[in-house]
């Protein structure tokens, strides 16, 4: 079955995805979407997911400085203290690091690190992490071409903004404010009105509609996908709480979603529109959405709110068993799915006086778990006839091993802490500086920049087989000319690149920019 994996980005929202039926919540660090958790917030929403059998991934959502990436380590050796189940990385060198400091720890790859093809995957697999995040960008053929051929868990979003450009690549923020999409500060500015001196009917040219993938869960299951992932578009715990609730019954029923639910949705978001097209690969389906007024459906979201405000609807199944014989101890247990066993001991029972405590009496109170994290899959009792109990007693143990119950599902299991990596010596400087000409078109290569004999020629892949007679002025100057590859190589360009890579090596290139 799809693990569904919801957003935190308060410890509210940690209530509500758990109580609506998510799978795991990932909690953000690093960057413009950075969740609003204190340290001890941190720690009680882990804890409160462990007892609930829900998994917690702590998220670096930024690439890193050499400046911080100390703290970076310092923040997961206090996630793997409190028992978080994965972190997930953006940033090659943090995960480097990561494997020395906390050997232990699952790594997920971002989506901004680019694997976007089988070879991109298998190549994570092998830095050592167990789950890639794939774009947003990719088809559902592309998915499952991948998911067919490697080890690697796959996770997709299914409820997300979108990108005009490819994710994490987009220097818009950058040009316009410094901030960087590749840190997480994507100001989304491709969502805001613009216009060319009235020439432009549409004043929203770069805007793309949202994706949303809940029609296609049973069909990303079948193509491989490990994990579907809901956006950080759920600002509101409420949001978080219908969004998870209705994706959450749909995997569990195998289903897609009715037409109230959908609605539920589209109210919520009324101000937005939605598409399938990368999955499906219909590109003529994403544009053309323009924001539309209205809010939030203020009733919706409060009943919503009240389901999950004070209430127990994830609860972890779990055996319990009593024994009461003369002449001892009162025992009693309880063992859950994962294995947890907890038992407490109190007084010894008496000859009964007046009514004797009878089986079924003691049945029925060990499958009382209302309210707890708990529910009662199983009740076995041992008893002695003729026997009688302290008044309250069994109801105080009972209360005791629940308790007792939560804490042990809440320790975290010790992990291996290893030290920071030591910096390695430096080699020295370069005895000059190399100067480096990168051309994007084939007019771009003029006699004039031949001239200035730089140390190398970066040119496109392409220009190098049909306009390889233009580079002869700089390879006679002893310019290295160098092919740069598409940022992206999805996995049915793959043969095609290769087969003109050896063209190029054939010419006389022998290095390549990837």
């Amino acid at each position: 079955m799809l693990e569904l994996l919801s957003p935190a980005l308060s410890p509210e929202a940690v209530i509500a995805a758990v109580q609506s039926g998510a799978d795991a919540i990932y909690i953000r660090f690093g960057g413009a979407s950075s969740a609003d958790f204190t340290e001890e917030d941190f720690f009680k929403a882990v804890r409160y997911c462990r007892i609930r059998a829900c998994k917690v991934y702590a998220e670096m959502g930024t690439l890193l400085w050499d400046g911080e990436i100390q703290a970076a380590a310092d923040l997961a050796v206090r996630a793997e203290e409190a028992g978080v189940s994965a972190m997930v990385v953006h940033d090659l060198g943090l995960a480097s690091v990561l494997r020395a400091v906390v050997p232990g720890m699952a790594l997920h790859a971002g989506e901004r690190l680019g694997f976007h093809s089988l070879p991109g995957v298998e190549a994570a697999a092998q830095m050592g992490f167990s789950r890639v995040r794939l774009p947003l960008e990719m088809s559902l053929r592309e998915i499952a071409f991948i998911a067919a051929h490697t080890a690697a868990e796959l996770e997709v979003a299914v409820l997300s903004g979108t990108c005009l450009s490819r994710t994490g690549a987009c220097l818009f923020s950058a040009w316009q404010d410094g901030h960087s999409a590749n840190r997480g500060d994507c100001l989304k500015l491709c969502r805001e009105r613009y216009n060319m001196g009235g020439r432009m009917d549409d004043n929203y040219p770069l805007l793309l509609k949202d994706v949303c993938l809940i029609n296609r869960l049973r069909e990303l299951e079948a193509a491989g996908v490990a994990c579907v992932r809901l956006g950080e578009c759920a600002k509101k715990p409420e949001v978080t709480a219908l969004l998870t609730g209705i994706y959450s019954r749909c995997i569990r029923e195998e289903r897609r979603p009715s037409p109230g639910e959908l609605e539920q949705i589209t109210t919520v978001f009324s101000h937005r529109e939605f598409t399938e097209g990368y999955l499906t690969g219909d590109r003529e389906d994403m544009f053309g959405a323009a924001p539309k007024t209205g809010g939030e459906a203020r009733r919706l979201l409060a009943e919503v709110r009240r389901g999950y405000e004070n209430s127990e609807v994830r609860r972890v199944p779990a055996a319990f068993y009593a024994v009461v014989s003369g002449g001892r101890d009162i025992r009693i247990a309880a063992e859950d799915c994962d294995g947890n066993r907890v038992v407490l001991s109190g007084e010894k029972p008496v000859a009964a006086k007046g009514r004797a405590v009878v089986k079924k009496d003691i049945e029925a109170l060990l499958y009382k778990t209302g309210g707890t994290p708990f529910s009662c899959s199983r009740a076995e009792v041992m008893l002695d006839e003729g026997l009688e109990l302290p008044p309250g007693m069994l109801e105080e143990l009972h209360r005791g091993l629940l308790k007792a119950l939560a804490e042990k599902r809440s320790a975290p299991h010790a992990g291996e802490v290893g030290p920071f990596p030591a910096i390695p010596e430096g080699k020295g400087g370069p005895d000059r500086l190399k100067t480096i000409f990168q051309v994007v078109n084939a007019d771009q290569l003029i006699p004039e920049l031949a001239e200035l004999s730089p140390d190398y020629l970066y040119v496109p892949l392409e220009i190098l087989l049909s306009d390889f007679v233009r580079i002869a002025p700089f390879t006679d100057a002893g310019t290295v000319p160098v092919a740069v590859l598409p940022k992206v190589i999805a996995d049915p360009e793959t043969p095609k690149i290769a087969e003109m890579l050896e063209r190029v090596r054939g010419i006389g290139v022998k290095e390549a920019l990837v």
